[in-house]
């Protein structure tokens, strides 16, 4: 979250920062997988309906504040995001908004990610339920995964254009692949594929590489689209794994403080609304004033919306459409 932040603040200074959406999809991949595998462990059967319930009460409530807010700020000032931007933000379209189209999201240009999360999700579950009963191997997720890194090389190759290319919703595929690959293994007691990422050195230098890429890394550099996202994922698939094999890490340790985890839980609405702001900050204040200004104003508004919006709907999501 931070790195994405300080892209979207200080684009010149980390031109590469928007691989900390790759870290996401990684773990997006590996806690959703993970969930619908201990589902069916627990009632033989995933709850396809529940699932989707489950996902649109969770994402949607703290999402439609935020696009009213883009909303009142482009009729107050002229700019922000016009009608149809709203539109795709709301309906989970912004991904082919932008790819599709020469024309920027706005103020809700980041809602592309949530879409390509969302579009995923639709599909994979079902996918999941068949491999399970069709008793697929191991082999089948991990071509899903080669296949996947090599869709947005095609997609460059065969459009010209890199911003068709990094908004397609198939384009970061390699990254929640690498995430529900790491899911899968753990499920299915192969730990040992993955016993190499108990070394203190992953984590070093996982976040050697992903600080490397963020300082110097540019949207348009072709290399990142032959692979390069996805390898992204897989160094964020790899240092979760050395917290699940390593309790006792040092990195485990850290991440599982209560100031990590508080922020944990309100990442989503910083997510939200740390673009939004940054849009209206930066057209009036320095760039170094609009990340502080914003990046407490992200957090004081994604706490809000944590207690008086999140909290509500996840208690509903708990309770009325829990697993059964």
């Amino acid at each position: 979250m931070i790195v994405i932040f300080l892209h979207h603040a200080l684009p010149d200074t980390f031109p590469g920062g928007y691989f900390g959406v790759d870290i996401f999809f990684a773990l997006s991949g590996y806690l959703i997988t993970a969930q619908l595998v201990q589902e069916h462990v627990r009632r033989g059967s995933i709850w396809l309906t529940g699932f989707y319930i489950r996902r649109f009460l969770r994402l949607t409530p703290a999402l439609m504040i935020v696009v009213v807010f883009a909303l009142i700020v482009h009729v107050a000032v002229g700019w922000g995001a016009n009608p149809f931007q709203a539109a795709a933000a709301a309906t989970y379209l912004m991904d082919f908004y932008l790819s599709l189209t020469s024309h920027f999201g706005g103020s809700l240009a980041h809602t592309w990610s949530l879409a390509v999360e969302e579009q995923f999700y639709l599909v994979w579950p079902a996918l999941l339920i068949l491999g399970i009963r069709l008793r697929w191997p191991m082999i089948w997720v991990t071509s899903f995964l080669v296949v996947a890194a090599i869709v947005p090389t095609l997609l460059v190759v065969r459009a010209g254009s890199y911003q068709m290319a990094y908004y397609s919703p198939f384009a970061h595929l390699g990254e929640l692949g690498a995430g529900v690959l790491l899911a899968l293994i753990v499920a299915s007691d192969r730990t040992s594929m993955i016993r190499w990422t108990r070394s203190y050195a992953v984590p070093v230098v996982a976040v050697g590489l992903l600080t490397a890429a963020s300082l110097g890394a540019d949207q348009e550099w072709a290399w990142q689209y032959y692979g390069g996202f996805t390898a992204a994922g897989l160094v964020t698939a790899a240092v979760v794994a050395h917290c699940i094999l390593r309790p006792d890490s040092y990195v485990t340790k850290a991440l599982g403080r209560r100031t990590m985890t508080w922020i944990g839980e309100r990442s989503y609405g910083i997510y939200l609304w740390h673009y939004p702001l940054l849009y209206v900050l930066i057209r009036y204040v320095d760039d170094w004033v609009a990340l502080i200004v914003g990046g407490v104003l992200s957090v004081v508004l994604a706490a809000l919306s944590f207690r008086y919006v999140e909290q509500r709907f996840n208690r509903i999501k708990d309770t009325k459409f829990a697993t059964r």
